[in-house]
């Protein structure tokens, strides 16, 4: 399994690959815990965009999961809401893990 995550937007408007994580090339503990995260969000479940408040100048972040030849987008404006606020919580965990 390979996650990737950028970031977009924000006042500068930058692009940023912040995190890549390759189950392939991490400690096995740090892997098991990456592909639970993944699974108990539903990833491959969850809609292209997650729809937030509309507002300026937010971050932007896309995560990309690529999992036994299935690929799966996901992207979310950090807004602080309720209706991104499971994403948030899913790329905080996700943060945790590259150590």
């Amino acid at each position: 399994m390979k996650v990737a995550i950028k970031q977009s937007g924000g006042y500068a408007g930058e692009v940023k690959d912040l995190l890549q994580l390759d189950t392939a090339q991490i400690e096995p503990s740090v892997s098991q815990q990456l592909e639970r995260i993944i699974r108990d969000a539903k990833f491959f479940d969850l809609p292209a965009v997650v729809q937030g408040d509309v507002g300026a100048d937010f971050l932007r972040y896309e995560i990309t999961v690529t999992d036994n030849g299935r690929q799966h987008t996901v992207s979310f404006q950090d807004d602080g809401g309720p209706k991104t606020a499971a994403m948030k919580k899913l790329l905080e965990s996700l943060f945790k893990l590259r150590g």
